[in-house]
């Protein structure tokens, strides 16, 4: 027996229109959050109730399966049914108002991305901080630094030498 779409408003799963149907999840916790996002007054699904793939983001569907042989070689094999990830809960709500479509989150990265793009973000700034801040000739060096210093000191130099005492006055 065919089974429809219990979002309100949604047509798939109908004579004309097919869609993968996705049966509500049995936890609870999760179950409750389905019921929830279709919105739905006094609600109460059944083992047979379904919510049709049009209202799950695609990055919640999973219709290969991949496996990793011994040599490291992907072997990837297309699904008969798809089928749904853990975490997955309906999002899209196309017939209904707009607050009720949610954007997921991006997902998290892991540690190690976070600390590699931390280190990499490190090293950067160091590379800039080493290309900008040559001192080329003794020269520039006493031209900079004669700017950097207050009025409280003094700044004499020659050839090879630069002194530079506290003023007295």
């Amino acid at each position: 027996m065919p089974r429809s779409c219990c979002v309100p408003g949604c047509k798939s799963n109908s004579s004309s229109v097919d869609a993968s149907g996705f049966r509500f999840p049995t936890d609870e916790q999760r179950r409750v959050q389905w019921i929830k996002a279709i919105h739905r007054e006094d609600f109460m699904p059944t083992e047979n109730t379904v919510v049709c793939a049009k209202h799950f983001e695609q990055s919640f569907i999973i219709t290969e399966d991949s496996i990793t042989r011994p040599d490291g070689t992907i072997m990837t094999a297309k699904r008969g049914w798809p089928t749904l990830t853990k975490d997955a809960f309906p999002t899209i709500f196309v017939n209904q108002p707009k607050y009720m479509t949610k954007e997921v989150p991006p997902a998290r990265t892991t540690l190690q991305e976070r600390r590699d793009r931390i280190i990499e973000h490190d090293e950067m700034v160091l590379r800039n901080w080493m290309e900008n801040d040559n001192i080329n000739s003794f020269g520039d060096f006493c031209e900079a630094f004669i700017h950097k210093l207050s009025k409280e000191w003094l700044f004499v130099s020659s050839d090879d030498l630069c002194v530079f005492p506290q003023n007295q006055l």
